[in-house]
């Protein structure tokens, strides 16, 4: 590619997968060789040094190029930066031999002083139409989009799938399609144009790559003013924060709202992090026959004039199958004996890279990997392998197995086996993923879970587009996801973007108690609670089992090798090391319940104003939504476990004390022996003396 005319070559690998601020071998950056009005659009770092610490502008310095240095400087370059020689730019200026005109407007240049922040905040602005990948066909046909059409001020609603690749990436847009159906399906009621209509586009994936091509799809033909604004607010609202572990970044929770327009200085000097969350009160929309109380209590036109994003983590789950997905078949790639789903998210994380920016997939998080994000994988491995619920569930499978093997059986309720010639019966022969009539069956309640934290994705890009995203299952069940229950809470009989938004957060906090009834067939909490329940009854036995040995001479009684499994603690231990496990995970919990709250109470403030008369429904929304009272269960769960701790650690004290004074009775008792032999053998030696003296 030549480095003198930038073309759409050029563009559409910087826009669709080049890093602007990777350097070469040489340590160079692409402004270092004159493609710098292609890369100033997507921001380049104009400060980054090379191999001998030559920033850009000691570069168009010393080749005396009084344009660039221009541009350098406008657009914040350090004038001021040393190289490896302890030399600036302007003595680089100096050095470099030449006397022409162009080295006299540099010295101009330079000796000009420095406007406090010129530095203009650059959205990397996409310039070409996104395209997919031939290796990414395949996967963006398999997965789909649900779209769903709005009119506000009408009860007319429209909601279809779609494929990734045909929302997105087909010449002819299938969005355009759904819209223009959706319109003319209300011709017969006399709206035929596309006033007050309003879209919701949910992806199947935290996938950043199809949201930042979609979102360049819709916004391809907004004026440039508007489609910076619009590619700032998505960069700058992705507050995504580095993990060691090779799976990328990940999103940090926030509710961020923008001011569509007016209150972004012409310039873009802007700081992502300038916008707050309730920072300005929400403007509403007037409305004729609302009094006070109605427009408190309800946040329509709340948002109007702003731009929105959500983060927000929830929890879910996953078969023990996830297990194995994760650390062997992506390791490994062994696909044998998979469904076509697992097949399908399998292929999906092969496609796609970690995420970074605004590329890539988000991967999905067990509970210990959201936070020890920094473990190694077999640390990881180890620490899903032993999470609270996932035992639980196998200790409930285990007792519901001795239960039907004990119960006695009639002749009428056993069902006869099928031999087959190989030997096996129908219960023991894996079920054919070809067959339509050996698929593997979808409800499997009595698989083990294991719990997951996802995040759900939301931005408000304007009055008339919310996009949301969240990850699908590994697992293929029938048991309804966080989509699905979103889709069938009735979404249908909403008028505006505000109310959705309300709604899909309402839905997301409380999934928790959704999944309990279509997947884990348990509240969370209630198995958390049955755990620490069962470890206060082992430590009350334990305590009873100490008092038997110690009352009367019951330590006395008991053999050696008896006697010191009695005082042994390792049991003890065993349950400390089972309870620390416990609060452990309930800790993780609650710092989900925490953030959840954290960002329904931003929400809140977003959606109602601060004025007095909207308090009350911002009390009630957050009070609704339940989140407060999963934070009070989960502190009662932990002191209770504390208390259990507390109790384990004082009786293996108590042990190691009895211990230490049977031992001390012990040795005391042999002393005695030995002073009894001792005594023996001095008059014994005494007596032989005195008889060998006497001549016997």
């Amino acid at each position: 590619m030549s480095v003198q005319e930038p073309t759409e070559q050029s563009g559409a690998e910087v826009n669709t997968r080049a890093n602007v601020d990777v350097l070469d071998e040489k340590g160079m950056l692409a402004l270092h060789v004159r493609v710098q009005k292609l890369v100033e659009q997507y921001g380049a770092e104009v400060n980054t040094r090379d191999q001998y610490g030559d920033s850009p502008l000691h570069e168009a310095c010393n080749n005396c190029n009084a344009n660039t240095v221009k541009l350098l400087l406008s657009a914040g370059a350090d004038r001021e930066v040393k190289n490896i020689e302890g030399k600036t730019p302007k003595e680089a200026l100096n050095d470099s031999g030449s006397e022409d005109k162009g080295k006299a407007e540099i010295k101009t240049l330079l000796t000009k002083p420095a406007l406090v922040g010129t530095r203009k905040y650059v959205p990397k602005i996409p310039q070409f139409l996104p395209k997919c990948l031939p290796r990414e066909e395949s996967t963006c046909k398999d997965f789909t989009a649900y779209v769903r059409y709005y009119r506000r001020g009408s009860s007319h609603t429209q909601a279809t799938s779609t494929t990734i690749h045909g929302l997105v990436y087909e010449s002819e847009s299938t969005l355009k399609q759904i819209e223009k159906d959706f319109v003319g399906s209300q011709e017969d009621q006399g709206k035929p144009d596309d006033t007050g209509v309003w879209r919701w586009v949910h992806f199947p994936a935290n996938n950043m790559t199809w949201i930042r091509d979609f979102i360049h799809t819709i916004t391809e033909k907004l004026e440039h003013a508007e489609k910076e604004r619009v590619w700032k607010f998505v960069e700058c609202t992705m507050k995504d924060r580095k993990l060691v572990t090779k799976h990328g970044c990940s999103r940090v929770a926030h509710v961020e709202d923008w001011p569509k327009e007016g209150q972004l200085e012409a310039n873009g000097n802007i700081h992502p992090h300038d916008s707050r969350p309730g920072d300005s009160n929400p403007s509403h929309k007037a409305e004729p026959a609302q009094d006070k109380t109605s427009s408190s209590s309800s946040p329509a036109g709340a948002l109007s004039d702003k731009r929105l994003s959500i983060v927000c983590p929830y929890i879910d789950f996953e078969t023990e199958e996830y297990i194995g997905y994760k650390y062997q078949i992506r390791r490994h790639s062994h696909e044998q004996n998979l469904t076509e789903h697992s097949r399908k998210m399998i292929l999906l994380e092969k496609t796609y890279p970690p995420l970074s920016g605004l590329a890539g997939l988000q991967v999905p998080q067990t509970l210990d990997s959201s936070y020890y994000d920094t473990l190694e994988e077999e640390k990881l491995l180890f620490r899903d392998q032993d999470q609270v619920v996932l035992k639980w569930f196998k200790s409930e499978k285990n007792r519901t197995n001795m239960s039907e093997q004990s119960r006695p059986q009639s002749a009428s309720s056993t069902q006869p086996t099928v031999e087959h010639d190989q030997g096996t019966t129908d219960a023991e022969r894996p079920l054919s993923l070809k067959s339509p009539a050996g698929r593997r069956p979808m409800g499997m309640r009595a698989q083990p879970k294991l719990l997951m934290i996802h995040q759900l994705w939301l931005w408000k890009l304007d009055e008339n587009t919310i996009i949301t995203s969240c990850p699908d299952r590994w697992h293929a069940g029938v048991e309804d996801t966080l989509i699905d229950t979103i889709r069938q809470s009735g979404v249908e009989h909403l008028n505006e973007p505000e109310d959705l938004i309300q709604h899909i957060m309402n839905v997301c906090v409380r999934f928790l108690d959704e999944f309990r009834d279509a997947g884990v067939g348990e509240h969370i909490l209630d198995i958390f609670d049955s755990s620490v329940s069962q470890t206060a009854q082992s430590e009350v036995e334990a305590f009873k089992n100490f008092q038997k040995l110690t009352a009367g001479d019951g330590v006395q009684q008991l053999s050696v090798s008896r006697r010191k499994d009695m005082l042994s603690v390792a049991e003890e231990i065993k349950l400390m090391y089972e309870v620390k496990d416990l609060r452990d995970e309930i800790l993780l919990l609650q710092r989900v319940f925490d953030t959840q709250a954290e960002v329904l109470k931003k929400l809140a403030r977003i959606l109602w104003s601060d004025a007095e008369e909207a308090k009350q429904s911002r009390e009630n929304y957050i009070d609704m939504c339940g989140t407060m009272d999963l934070i009070e269960r989960a502190e009662r769960l932990d002191k209770n476990a504390g208390r259990t701790l507390q109790g384990l650690d004082y009786l293996v004290q108590v042990k190691q004390a009895q211990s230490s004074l049977y031992e001390a009775k012990t040795t005391g008792t042999l002393n005695n022996y030995i002073m009894v032999f001792t005594i023996v053998t001095i008059l014994f030696t005494n007596t032989v003396l005195l008889m060998a003296s006497s001549g016997w």
